[in-house]
């Protein structure tokens, strides 16, 4: 499935996930939201928790309403935490 088929991709992260080799629900799913999303922000491209959100909720194939504050809260704390 084609990133801008799924839930929640707007155009314009469409086109930032393009940019670093994300086209498809597999590549997004490999690579997951939160590595994603700090892929996005080291190649200088500003991803916010809006698009964070988003990511994970297209993955689940949700609504970004649908997800819980017990997720995003997880998110937040996993784009903090040091990468080993």
């Amino acid at each position: 499935m084609k990133i801008s088929d799924m839930k929640n991709m707007q155009p314009e992260y469409t086109e930032m996930l393009a940019r670093t080799g994300i086209h498809t629900k597999d590549d997004l799913e490999q690579k997951g939201a939160v590595d994603t999303y700090l892929l996005l922000n080291k190649q200088g491209q500003i991803a916010d928790l809006k698009m964070l959100y988003a990511l994970e909720s297209a993955l689940l194939d949700i609504s970004v309403s649908q997800l819980g504050n017990d997720i995003k809260q997880h998110l937040q704390s996993a784009i903090k935490a040091p990468k080993l």
